[in-house]
């Protein structure tokens, strides 16, 4: 049996770090205004999800299923996520200044364009319908105002 070492060290040190997160995780304490979720169920649910994968990637390696290789390898999928990343960080500056729903649609179309979308249409209808319907999940269904527009005005 071929053990894929790189995977079964990833699998193992993920597994090393959700469990310190989810020890840091517990000592969040539990305020009496909290909700049933509280303060910490975020991050215990990061810190799960991190184990769960962790775990995926050590039974992956010991059962000797290669991941596909992409054709040219290299630096292209690493440069690929600092894109991704780049775009993120873009959102993350331009936020406060458009408010949420119109970053969150620009994000949306710039994610989708930088995937390889090409029509007009799934660049300017699919990310405006989406950032609408994120806007009013967040700030009719669950109550949690969104931050407005500095260059339009709002707070």
């Amino acid at each position: 049996m071929r053990v894929a070492r790189g995977d079964l060290a990833l699998g193992l040190a993920a597994i090393v770090l959700a469990a310190a997160w989810l020890g840091l995780a517990g000592r969040i304490p539990e305020s009496l205004l909290s909700d049933t979720v509280g303060a910490a169920g975020l991050p215990r649910a990061v810190g799960w999800a991190l184990g769960c994968v962790g775990v995926l990637l050590c039974v992956r390696s010991l059962l000797g299923a290669a991941p596909a290789k992409e054709p040219g390898g290299g630096w292209r999928p690493h440069l690929r996520a600092l894109g991704l990343l780049a775009i993120l960080f873009g959102y993350v500056l331009l936020a406060p200044w458009l408010g949420y729903a119109l970053a969150t649609g620009l994000l949306l179309a710039a994610g989708a364009a930088y995937a390889g979308a090409r029509r007009a249409r799934e660049l300017v209808l699919v990310p405006a319908i989406a950032a609408l319907v994120f806007w009013l999940l967040f700030v009719h269904a669950f109550g949690i105002p969104m931050p407005g527009s500095v260059l339009l005005g709002g707070a």
